[in-house]
């Protein structure tokens, strides 16, 4: 398996369903819409600090990356996250290139599948 593999946990959608109904609230779109906001800054954020060699910068994005991306079902995603979150942590930068090389792979298909999910609610009246 490359580490551009893309995965998506749909269940984490479907508990976030149970949610909405429950609430009432449309917490998906809403995820979605914060997840549209914001990563394009988070991901620009990385690549000026990676050209800047602020590594704190990274780790701090990609910590944000990770839970908004794990929140939403992108597992792939949220654990490239991670790891480029622990290897800062851990000082070992070998794999870094690669790793947020990785994430703007993966980061394609999720807007993707993103888009997909809104498409379908709409068309099933959900939003």
């Amino acid at each position: 398996m490359s580490k551009h593999d893309f995965k998506f946990d749909k269940t984490r959608i479907q508990l976030l369903r149970q949610m909405e109904k429950e609430s009432g609230e449309k917490i998906v779109a809403i995820l979605a819409n914060i997840f549209f906001e914001s990563t394009p800054i988070s991901l620009r954020n990385i690549d000026l600090a990676f050209a800047e060699g602020k590594t704190e910068v990274i780790a701090m994005e990609a910590h944000k990356l990770k839970s908004g991306c794990g929140n939403l079902g992108f597992t792939s995603l949220s654990d490239t996250f991670e790891r480029i979150e622990r290897s800062i942590k851990q000082g070992d930068l070998s794999q870094l290139s690669s790793d947020i090389e990785s994430a703007r792979s993966q980061m394609k298909q999720a807007v993707i599948t993103l888009r997909d999910l809104a498409t379908d609610d709409q068309q099933k009246g959900d939003i």
